[in-house]
């Protein structure tokens, strides 16, 4: 069965007054969902050249059934993460522009399919009494104008109605922020549905996933199967292997004097290169580690490093937006966690201070 795909409107163009709540909007009543896309604005300060991206301020995003049932619940940068991942490769279309008085637009899809536009697996709204999204955020309005939130959301449903057999459910699992020190985290997994896939962000801007996390074990029932029990830099090679170096939002001018570090999208961004826009400077990209590019600028007829700030545009490719990777894909054939009982994420960390996530996607029968 191929069938057509309709878009509709749950909000259009919206600018919120407040600066910071979660703003709550109903998704129709008895309609299919196979994608929700949330197109979220702000608009940066007059006077600021703004380190702030709409998405470092939103904190998290959720869809929530009945009140308490969670479809969907994580921070953007793994729905981002999830995004690219059902696309193939695809980075959704996130314009993050630094300058004064600028538009910044993250545009979200959030699949409820195994891939897009699957016709067998998606949300249906018809098995609850309510289904909301909720956003929370918080502008910071030294960054940020007062008053400038904006959002489109909308649905794609199918011209026709499907049977559906189910969804996929994606959420955080768990959120820790250990002490810098060399010692093993356990996440445990949930074992109720399927899993369609089990990943992590090891969120530390300044360092290489693989120097943070020195090796990932992926438990069930104790050791009586260990799906995953490797070093992190050979789960980012498979990495590499599913996706190709995808680009990071879009070029974007940077102001940086005779040496700056910038921050970039995505884990150990190879760089395809960095241009001047204007004047005869040279920058020279002098180091890489994490998400952090260092980057050296010299006068392009003398050879000595510049001292005046000029404009460059960086166009950084990564196979692992936002630092997050798949620990376990399950996405051609589900793991049917529910014949065990137990299962956890044993992560061997160095002494460095992370943000540690662990998500996790399952496929559920019907409804929640």
């Amino acid at each position: 069965m191929m069938t057509n795909w309709i878009p509709q409107y749950i909000t259009n163009g919206i600018t919120e007054s407040s600066n910071s709540q979660t703003l709550m909007k109903d998704l129709p009543k008895n309609e299919q969902v196979g994608m929700l896309m949330l197109e979220l604005r702000k608009t940066n300060s007059a006077t600021i050249y703004n380190t702030r991206s709409i998405m470092d301020e939103i904190t998290k995003i959720e869809i929530i059934a009945d009140g308490s049932k969670v479809i969907a619940s994580a921070q953007p940068e793994v729905l981002s993460y999830l995004a690219f991942v059902a696309q193939g490769g695809e980075v959704p279309d996130h314009r993050f522009f630094k300058g004064g008085a600028a538009v910044q637009r993250l545009h979200l899809p959030i699949w409820f399919g195994r891939y897009p536009w699957d016709e067998e697996y998606l949300l249906d709204t018809g098995q609850y009494s309510t289904v909301q999204v909720w956003i929370t955020y918080a502008l910071d309005t030294a960054y940020s104008a007062s008053g400038s939130f904006q959002h489109t959301i909308t649905y794609w449903r199918p011209l026709t109605k499907l049977p559906v057999k189910g969804f996929i459910r994606s959420r955080e699992i768990k959120v820790e922020v250990p002490s810098a020190a060399a010692q093993t985290i356990r996440h445990d997994l949930p074992v109720t549905y399927p899993w369609h896939l089990v990943g992590a962000r090891i969120h530390d801007v300044d360092q290489d996933i693989n120097t943070n996390l020195t090796g990932i074990e992926l438990n069930i029932d104790s050791g009586r199967l260990l799906l995953v029990d490797t070093d992190a830099d050979e789960i980012y090679y498979e990495n590499m292997r599913k996706f190709r170096p995808a680009h990071g939002y879009v070029n974007q001018p940077v102001v940086i004097g005779a040496e700056t570090d910038v921050q970039t999208f995505g884990e150990w961004a190879f760089p395809r290169g960095a241009v001047t826009v204007s004047g005869n400077r040279l920058p020279v990209l002098t180091g890489l580690a994490g998400e952090t590019v260092d980057i050296t600028v010299y006068v392009a007829d003398t050879g000595v490093a510049a001292t005046d700030a000029i404009p460059i545009a960086l166009d950084m490719p990564s196979s692992m937006p936002h630092k997050c990777m798949l620990i376990g894909d399950f996405r051609k054939w589900p793991f049917p966690i529910r014949n065990y009982k137990e299962a956890w994420i044993d992560y061997v960390m160095a002494a460095y201070t992370i943000t540690l996530r662990t998500f996790v996607q399952e496929v559920v029968a019907e409804k929640l």
